[in-house]
């Protein structure tokens, strides 16, 4: 009697994807173009004042543990410039230890940007960090998604469309990862206006797992100071319907609700990430 052949096990896009090598990462989840982004390139190139060149910059894609330790800690000083005030704000603080340690998780992509030409000099010449935003493959709330874990810019590159172009890749990545990755999440502090208002320009709405304001024992009202919000992958193949519900606008919030027990994962109380600009 011949044994029945065994039935392999589904493959998971989330484990295959952050079990690649960087340049398979590259290959497979940033360089397939998709409609609506701007395809992957290694560059950019910001325009310049009337009369000179545009300046131009390199993009680069890597996992932690592939890049050296200036590089993580350019991007550590990044986050503390644009972010730290927000930090303090919040119950969470500004633990620069603990953010360091989390910026070495390597499930983690950083896609950093560096330049322009003119300010690289011989003690560092591939020119300092000026924009990165990391992402991971991830499952969230029981959802396969692509979480924005940041993404921050220099003053001065804000506004040319750097943040758009960064942000595309990510919904890049998770397109490309195909079903059952459905979205684009990240966290952002609801003290960062400006940011909120870039990621809602972008076609971000507030998630159904964000945090909502709540009442708690003794009559104290818990308000949030962060929110959780996500753009969903629209694909080829949707239907008319399946269109117009990921493309639905965000519910208004509701009235405040009674204390629920904080959720659990793995035991652990859990943690969000903070995404600034």
């Amino acid at each position: 009697m011949v044994a029945p052949k065994r039935r392999r096990a589904e493959s998971n896009p989330i484990d295959t994807a952050n079990k690649k090598s960087d340049a398979d990462f590259i290959k497979d989840y940033l360089e397939p173009k998709v409609p609506e982004f701007k395809p992957w390139a290694t560059s950019w190139s910001r325009p310049g004042v009337p009369g000179c060149a545009d300046e131009v910059f390199s993009i680069t894609c890597a996992s932690p543990a592939n890049m050296d330790e200036e590089t993580l800690e350019e991007c550590f000083e990044l986050v503390e410039i644009t972010s730290s005030n927000d930090y303090e704000m919040s119950t969470q603080k500004w633990r620069p230890g603990h953010k360091r340690k989390e910026m070495r998780s390597p499930d983690l992509k950083y896609i950093v940007v560096r330049g322009p030409q003119h300010a690289m000099t011989p003690k560092n010449p591939k020119g300092p960090v000026l924009a990165f935003t990391s992402l991971m493959p991830a499952f969230e709330e029981g959802h396969a998604v692509v979480y924005c874990y940041e993404i921050h810019i220099s003053r001065w590159l804000q506004g040319d469309g750097l943040g758009r172009l960064l942000l595309g890749y990510q919904s890049i990545v998770a397109h490309n990862l195909g079903p059952p990755v459905s979205k684009v999440m990240l966290t952002c502090f609801l003290s960062n206006y400006y940011a909120l208002g870039f990621y809602k320009k972008l076609g971000f709405k507030v998630d159904e797992s964000a945090p909502k304001t709540r009442e708690l024992r003794g009559g104290k009202t818990f308000v949030p100071d962060y929110t959780i919000l996500s753009k969903a992958v629209v694909r080829k193949g949707d239907t008319a319907k399946e269109k117009a519900a990921k493309e639905k606008p965000a519910e208004k919030e509701q009235p405040a609700q009674k204390e629920k027990p904080a959720e659990k994962e793995g035991g652990k109380t859990k943690k969000r990430k903070s995404s600034g600009i």
